[in-house]
C-alpha cells in the first residue's frame, strides 16, 4: 500500500474513533496504563499498542499508525503503519507459498518497483508459529519503503500482519513491530498443523 493510501485509511480510522467516543464506547485498557488492547471483531486475537498510537478496527482488518497523530494533508507518512488482516477460514496451501503469493499480488496491484523479498523465516507470534519475510522497494508514488509481512495459520483462520515504514528509521520501526508481536494474545486453541515452511515447486 502506498503512503497516500495508508494516510487515507488512517484518517478514516480517526473519524470512526471520534464517532465511537461520542457514543460513549471506550477502548479496552491493558494492565499497563501506557498500553491499550486492540482486538479483532472475530474474537480470535488481541494485541497491545502504546496508548497514544492511532488505530481502527474493521471487519477482518485492524489498522494501526505508530504516532500520536496522523500526517497532515499532503504530508508523507513517516512512522510505522501496521495492518492486520484476519480471515474466517484457512486453506491447505503451504504457508510459505501463500505468503509469497500475497507479496507478489500486493506488489503488482500497488505498482511497486525494485522489490527485494527475503526467504520466509520461522517466527513466533503470541507463542504460535508463523512465517516472516522482509521487503524493500519503491511504492507506486516513487517513495522508498521497507516492510515486514508475517503470516500465521491458527485455529482454522489465517492472519496476515503487514508493517510498512520509510527505510531511514527502519531499525527503530522494526523494533516497535517486535514489541507489538511480543504483546500478542490468541483467544482460541490452536488446532492447526505445524507451519510448513517449505514452498512447493
Amino acid at each position: 500500500m502506498n503512503s497516500s493510501a495508508r494516510v487515507r485509511t488512517l484518517r478514516i480510522a480517526l473519524l470512526v474513533l471520534a464517532l465511537v467516543a461520542l457514543l460513549g464506547v471506550t477502548a479496552c485498557k491493558g494492565k499497563d496504563a501506557s498500553l491499550r488492547d486492540v482486538a479483532d471483531k472475530s474474537g480470535l486475537l488481541h494485541f497491545k499498542i502504546p496508548s497514544d498510537w492511532q488505530y481502527l478496527v474493521g471487519d477482518g482488518m485492524i489498522s494501526v499508525y505508530a504516532d500520536e497523530e496522523l500526517p497532515g494533508e499532503g504530508e508523507t507518512a513517516d512512522s510505522l503503519s501496521i495492518v492486520v488482516y484476519v480471515s474466517r477460514t484457512a486453506t491447505e496451501t503451504p504457508v510459505a507459498d501463500t505468503l509469497l503469493a500475497y507479496v507478489d499480488y500486493w506488489s503488482e496491484g500497488r505498482g511497486w518497483s525494485g522489490v527485494s523479498v527475503t526467504d520466509p523465516e520461522q517466527t513466533v507470534v503470541g507463542g504460535r508459529d508463523g512465517l516472516r519475510v522482509g521487503i524493500e522497494g519503491t511504492d507506486g508514488s516513487g517513495r522508498a519503503f521497507r516492510a515486514t509481512y508475517v503470516w500465521v495459520r491458527t485455529a482454522g483462520q489465517e492472519v496476515l500482519i503487514t508493517a510498512f515504514a520509510p527505510p531511514e528509521d527502519w531499525d527503530d520501526h522494526s523494533a516497535a513491530l517486535d514489541d507489538v508481536l511480543a504483546e500478542w494474545y490468541w483467544h482460541r486453541a490452536d488446532d492447526a498443523a505445524a507451519v510448513d515452511s517449505t514452498a512447493t515447486p
